[in-house]
């Protein structure tokens, strides 16, 4: 009975692990600006120096050019200029970009802010459903990512 009970919960344990997703966008107000919206994604097994190259990458396929702004304990941080966001019409903007060890040290945390041609920030507040499509860009990434990986 207690090799049974043990065998149970080794299996549940295993099962949650594996079934962890990588392709989750997280949407949520800034703390400093509620009017703001950043976007994170969980990318799992991976480190941080190939998402940083892919991403780098990812920006200049959107004509926009990745300017390494930080670079401490892990945690790399970039302003991304004139890029071509697909999800705004091909609008041109800045997206700052974060990039650190997620919470369980699987994989890296890609979180972003918009900041649009005005200077105000992106937020969807204003149109809920534009906020899919910042997902459905930062899971493209993700899935492009992945596949990359593989090769």
């Amino acid at each position: 009975m207690k090799n049974k009970l043990i065998i149970l919960v080794f299996l549940g344990v295993f099962a949650n692990a594996q079934a962890q997703s990588s392709f989750v966008v997280v949407e949520k107000p800034l703390p400093f600006n509620h009017w703001a919206t950043s976007f994170s994604t969980d990318i799992i097994g991976v480190n941080e120096t190939f998402v940083s190259n892919y991403w780098e990458k990812f920006i200049e396929d959107h004509k926009g050019q990745a300017l390494l702004r930080s670079m401490v304990e892990g945690d790399v941080e970039y302003e991304c200029v004139h890029v071509q966001i697909p999800f705004l019409n091909n609008e041109k903007g800045t997206i700052y970009t974060q990039l650190s060890p997620n919470d369980s040290m699987t994989g890296v945390l890609l979180t972003i802010w918009i900041r649009m041609k005005d200077g105000t920030f992106y937020s969807a507040e204003n149109d809920p459903k534009s906020a899919d499509n910042v997902k459905s860009w930062l899971l493209l990434f993700n899935q492009k990512l992945t596949e990359a990986d593989r090769d």
